[in-house]
């Protein structure tokens, strides 16, 4: 899927997403959100699994894409971190009532814009990256413990939506700037892909760069759900 748009609020933006089911699971547990209009981009990774771990991610996805854009963005963000708190309390009340033995839980990273600055907001182990004047930087950084230390494949997430009373979030806000890429995704792709090869994936063109990496990074052996969203600031 891609897009652009040219509305008041958020910059222009050109923007493309794809998400695949990976071959260790029986229903894609991700979700994602992309509202270009809004300047509003979302991936959340379920937790708990199956079927439980795709209604957390979809939850999450949905509650975001019932806001309606609001201004200034602080009041955004605002609203944002309000309607987490409000689906963590939800997905925490689903565990209860059906006995889950595991969370019914996701990590989440929220991408939000105006025309001059982006915020991005998180939980747990999935990513934010940029793209500037060819370079890469990690945005977020990952609440979670590496279990492998060699491959550093296996985390324990230790903040996700529906694990605790309350979700911690944090939380990065950057000046944007023309040409700014900003990529979210889970952590089948990130887990598997080196920043080199992500740098190379976001330097093709958009229209086609989340499937590449999703691509990408089932060639590189992830077994997970695959999910990348990208938003580029037009030049």
């Amino acid at each position: 899927m891609a897009g652009e748009t040219d509305l008041i609020g958020p910059p222009p933006l050109i923007w493309s997403a794809a998400s695949r089911c990976g071959v260790r699971h029986d229903v894609n547990e991700d979700a994602f959100l992309a509202s270009p209009e809004r300047g509003l981009f979302c991936v959340a990774d379920g937790m708990g699994g199956h079927l439980e771990g795709q209604l957390a991610s979809l939850s999450v996805a949905r509650i975001l894409d019932r806001m309606v854009a609001v201004a200034p963005l602080e009041d955004c963000v605002d609203t944002i971190e309000r309607s987490l708190q409000r689906i963590n309390a939800s997905l925490r009340s689903e565990a209860v009532k059906s006995g889950a033995s595991a969370i019914i839980g996701a990590t989440v990273v929220v991408l939000v814009m105006d025309r001059d600055y982006a915020v991005v907001s998180w939980a747990g182990d999935s990513r934010c990256y940029l793209m500037r004047d060819g370079e890469l930087f990690q945005i977020t950084r990952d609440h979670g413990v590496p279990q492998n230390q060699e491959t550093r494949r296996t985390n324990v997430v230790s903040r996700a939506v529906g694990s605790g009373e309350r979700i911690e979030l944090d939380r990065v806000v950057l000046a944007i700037e023309p040409e700014d890429t900003f990529l979210l995704c889970s952590d089948g792709i990130s887990d598997y892909l080196e920043p080199d090869d992500i740098l190379a994936g976001l330097q093709r063109p958009l229209e086609s760069a989340a499937e590449d990496l999703v691509e990408a990074a089932a060639v590189c052996g992830s077994r997970d759900d695959l999910t990348a969203v990208l938003a580029r600031v037009a030049g």
